[in-house]
């Protein structure tokens, strides 16, 4: 039988052994240890234990209960123990005391809240809350008007920043730490801006900061300020009237410059990555720019020169074009290495086709493309396509001018030569190529390396399998 079920216990003595963790223990429990109690407490007075007569604990839930629950204490000596005993009744008189007037309430911390815009504050700076700033709205949930002052608000914007921090489109982006533009570059900075009379001081942007930065922050501040001034003093500003009220704000512009400074900082560090590796990454994003050109130029030379491949078919035009024409499927145009330099390397690569000449192979700025087949393309039907090609150039008709006379075309006015290599530019999903056009080796051993690798099954729709197979230099029983 637990301590807690018996009824002679005060309330008192209940709530202390459940402070302690003891309200379900056993009384057989609770009497041994009453006597490691009465022991220890002995010790700590005069170092022998103390007869059993001369000392009891709190007789209240140990023996017959008196007139007064307590009535049968006596008083322990000196004791670490007696002293934590007595603290923890002490403790159970003020809780109970406190809770007479209520359940005890768990204290909490002030906090601010959010401020309730006011009509009579209409006029203030103060930034409204964010659900009504429609500087911080998503394109789509505004009007076309919204739509048009915001796009207008945004150049003046930038512009402003331009001009305060003394940055041109194309040239240096100033940070504190460097780089730093000359005076020339500011002044020309400032000679190019339609805003640089709104704002004579100059301030230098921290952008190894992110933009809450002091410096940052006062500079899209002013900017804002600036535009803010322009345009309430513009009688012809592109805001629309019913637009103004909720655009025309310091708190609004100032939500528009946080929207531009990210593509500042880009700018910045894409500056500074490009001095570190020395334009080496502006230089092969430029060729490789340049090679999506070129896929699309020779896409466009092989549509032609399937018209007369068509003709002599009989084949719809259009439908072979559609199937076969795709600026993924084009290979590479590489006017250099792969680093897209004009190295003697690879001008020794060109030169061992023996299709250009020893006095070409040593110019270091010769002008010669190097034709690169996809990794995945079947060799036969590469040579079909770009044989095709080669006709047209070579064959096209010359064109006429507004008066009537010919005009000569020029027949290619770069050469391509193929050195044998390959590119690993592989098609998209939705211009997956058919089956005859895949390597067979390479489909058998390298294809399974290539994740999301796919083909179409069978022959394009209004091209002949006998058609599909001759481009691929074999007839329909597989022969060659």
């Amino acid at each position: 039988m637990s301590f807690a079920n018996v009824s002679s216990p005060s309330e008192q003595m209940v709530r202390l052994c459940e402070s302690l963790g003891m309200q379900h223990w056993s009384v057989e429990k609770l009497e041994s240890f009453r006597q490691l109690f009465i022991t220890a407490a002995g010790l700590a007075g005069n170092g022998s234990p103390p007869s059993s007569s001369a000392v009891s604990l709190s007789s209240s839930f140990m023996g017959t209960p008196n007139d007064s629950p307590n009535s049968g204490t006596i008083s322990l000596p000196p004791s670490p123990i007696v002293d934590h005993i007595l603290r923890l009744e002490n403790r159970v008189d003020s809780l109970e005391q406190a809770s007479e007037g209520g359940t005890i309430k768990r204290r909490t911390r002030p906090t601010r809240m959010p401020d309730v815009p006011d009509a009579s504050d209409a006029d203030s700076d103060q930034p409204t809350p964010q659900s009504t700033r429609v500087g911080r709205k998503k394109r789509k949930l505004l009007s076309e008007a919204e739509v048009e002052a915001r796009t207008y608000l945004l150049t003046q914007v930038r512009e402003a920043i331009h001009t305060i921090i003394g940055f041109k489109t194309g040239g240096i982006m100033p940070s504190k730490g460097g780089p730093q533009l000359e005076q020339e570059e500011v002044e020309a900075a400032e000679d190019s801006d339609s805003s640089a009379a709104l704002q004579p001081v100059r301030m230098l942007p921290d952008f190894s900061k992110n933009m809450k930065a002091k410096a940052n922050l006062a500079i899209m501040t002013r900017a804002a300020k600036v535009v803010l001034e322009a345009e309430l003093d513009n009688d012809d500003s592109q805001v629309a009237t019913e637009c103004r009220e909720a655009w025309l704000t310091k708190a609004t512009l100032l939500d528009l410059a946080r929207a531009v400074w990210p593509g500042l900082a880009k700018i910045y560090k894409d500056q500074q990555k490009e001095v570190e590796d020395h334009g080496e990454k502006k230089r092969k994003e430029k060729s490789a720019a340049r090679r999506v050109e070129r896929r699309k130029t020779h896409a466009g030379l092989l549509a032609k020169a399937l018209e007369p491949f068509c003709k002599e078919r009989g084949l719809d035009k259009d439908a072979v074009k559609k199937a076969l024409v795709h600026g993924d499927w084009m290979g590479d145009d590489w006017s250099g290495d792969e680093d897209g330099a004009k190295t003697q390397e690879w001008r020794d690569a060109l030169y061992a086709t023996r299709k250009i000449t020893e006095e070409e192979r040593d110019n270091p700025h010769l002008n010669v493309w190097e034709r690169r087949r996809p990794v995945w393309m079947n060799q036969k039907y590469w040579e079909t396509i770009n044989g095709l090609v080669k006709d047209y150039i070579r064959t096209r008709p010359v064109e006429m001018d507004a008066s009537g006379a010919g005009k000569a075309t020029p027949r290619e006015p770069t050469r391509r030569i193929d050195c044998g290599h390959t590119t690993n530019w592989m098609p998209r999903s939705e211009s997956k190529p058919y089956d005859f056009m895949v390597d067979p080796e390479w489909a058998k051993t390298e294809a399974r390396k290539w994740k999301h690798w796919a083909t179409k099954e069978g022959f394009p729709e209004g091209l002949p399998e006998a058609v599909c197979l001759e481009m691929i230099g074999e007839d329909e029983e597989g022969g060659m």
